[in-house]
Formats: structure tokens, sequence, C-alpha cells
């Protein structure tokens, strides 16, 4: 098969200390003490397509690897995009390069979670906001006045109230001037914060037709990002299989989604289309913030004509 991925997950540390009260660890089993040794980076990375998102995360945070700037300057080398996903827990001398003229980072994106002080710290365990919003502050600061790389902010459900939503919104898009803020979903993982597993698959997943798959730290190849076993539906490992071999065996595992056995505990499949709109905000404040929605994650905006994260340049 034919190896042109939407875009690749990449493990290239397994350990985090944030501590998030619905982060995977709490109830994905691990190992999560482990970093990619430079000869499995390598191997990840012999044969995808220049132009291809990397995003280096998983169950760990990728800045915690000794090696992670070279991997960054490795990723421009190799001709390869980057999506980095921030904690606010470790990398802060790292902001520099991330939004350098020539980064290789297409978009840099901060999970917050909450507006307010108890409302983020319920959630984001050791990340204290003042630091987590530093890194959203400093990132916009380095970049100056170049549109890229896109700096966003994450806010995962996990119980807030829709009132504080919007008082996020506003903050984010309109006092700060971030790119976009993008609102997720947790899916029948086993955490507290799931969304009902009633959601239904759509018919066509794009984590399957044009591929997502996840290296972890061993060099072990995931089904997808969205398996919670990490043991499960391993399909390889970049050591000893080339990755055309990788997807053959996945295209086998895959067969006859969205009723196949791998599929039917996740209900959040890539479509990468659907609806678009405007937020309206409450008591009497119109200001718009384009709104556009795909299965599983919602992004808000102040560009009517943006439609949300390019993950393929083809």
């Amino acid at each position: 098969m034919t190896f042109k991925p939407l875009y690749v997950v990449q493990e290239w540390s397994a350990r985090c200390f944030a501590g998030c009260e619905g982060c995977f660890r709490t109830f994905v089993d691990g190992p999560f003490d482990g970093d990619m040794t430079d000869e499995i980076f390598e191997a990840a990375n012999t044969g995808i397509p220049p132009g291809t998102m990397i995003l280096p995360q998983f169950h760990g945070d990728s800045m915690n690897h000794k090696n992670f700037e070279h991997y960054i300057e490795r990723m421009k080398e190799l001709q390869l995009r980057v999506s980095i996903p921030v904690s606010g827990f470790v990398g802060k001398k790292y902001i520099p390069m991330l939004v350098a003229e020539d980064t290789p980072v297409y978009v840099y994106i901060v999970s917050m979670d909450g507006y307010c002080y108890h409302s983020y710290q319920t959630r984001r365990g050791k990340i204290p906001l003042e630091q987590a919003s530093d890194f959203v502050y400093e990132a916009i600061e380095a970049r100056g006045t170049r549109s890229k790389p896109w700096i966003a902010v994450r806010w995962v459900e996990g119980g807030q109230s829709e009132i504080e939503f919007e008082m996020f919104v506003k903050h984010w898009l309109f006092d700060i001037g971030v790119d976009f803020v993008l609102r997720s979903r947790l899916f029948n993982y086993g955490s507290k914060y799931n969304s009902p597993t009633s959601v239904a698959l759509p018919q066509i997943c794009r984590s399957l037709t044009d591929g997502n798959p996840v290296v972890l730290f061993n060099g072990d190849v995931l089904l997808c990002e969205r398996v919670n076993d990490r043991s499960k539906y391993v399909i390889g490992n970049v050591l000893h299989d080339t990755w055309p071999q990788i997807m053959d065996r996945r295209a086998e595992l895959t067969k006859g989604y969205p009723n196949n056995e791998s599929c039917a505990l996740c209900s959040a499949a890539y479509v990468l289309s659907g609806s678009k709109g405007a937020m309206q905000f409450r008591h009497g404040d119109d200001r718009i913030v384009y709104v556009h929605s795909d299965h599983s994650q919602t992004y808000y905006s102040l560009n009517k004509d943006w439609s949300g994260i390019n993950w393929s340049l083809t």
C-alpha cells in the first residue's frame, strides 16, 4: 500500500509530569517511562512524504526528550511539518525556536481547559494557570507580526459551564489574539469526562482512508491515535517493517469499517468536514466568532474563511 498519511503521531517521549485529571494516562496501561531512541526516530521518519504533518505527542510530553531541539531541526531537514501540543509544564526555553521564521512548526496548541482559576486547576493538575497562560503570551510576542506558526489554545470538555466557555473564547480570541480556539471531546476511553458513547461513527473516517498511525517510543506502531490499548492493536515496528508493510496490515485489520472490532469502541473518527456557522454570545455582545465543526472537534476563529487545520498539503 502506498504510504500517503494524513499525519503521523510520534511519541518522542512517554514521560509526562503534568498530572491532568482527564488524561489518557489515568486509565491506560503503560509503560510511560521511556523516550524514543535516535535510531527509532530516524526509522519512524524514513519513507514519510515531505509536507506530511508530524504530531509529537500521544501519552507523553515530547518536550521531556533530551533531543527535542534536535528532532525539531530534523523535521526541518526532512521537510516535514509539525503540530506541537504544549502542556505548559516544560519547554518554555524552546519558544523562540518553535516560532522562528524558518520553523517547521505549523501550529502550536496550548492546552488550557478552563477560564476560571478553580475550573482550570481542577483539570490541569500540577500546571498553574499563570504558567500555561505565559506560554501563549510569550509565543505570540516572540512570533511578532508573522502569521505562522498558528498559535492556539485547546479546551477539552470536562463538565465546565457554557458561560465559562464563552468567557474563554472572548478572552483568547479578542483580548489575547490567538489564531483559533480548539474545542475537543473525550470519547469512550474510561475517563469520568467521557462524552456519551452513542455518537455514531461516520461512514468515512479519514484516519483510515488517509492514515494517522501512532509510533510509540519503542517503535511499535498502533492502528491509530484513538486506540487506548498500547498493546492490542500493534501493527508493526518501524525498526523491522516498512511503512507500506505496516499500512497493509492496518487495512486488513480495519476491513469492514465501521463494523470491525478494532473500531467498535471509537466515536472519534476524523472527517475533517462538517458544518460552518457563527457563535452567538449572551448579554447583548454582538461580536462574531466563526465556527467550523467536524465530527470530534470544533474550531473557533475570527476568520470567516478559515476551515480548520490543513493537515495535508495535497
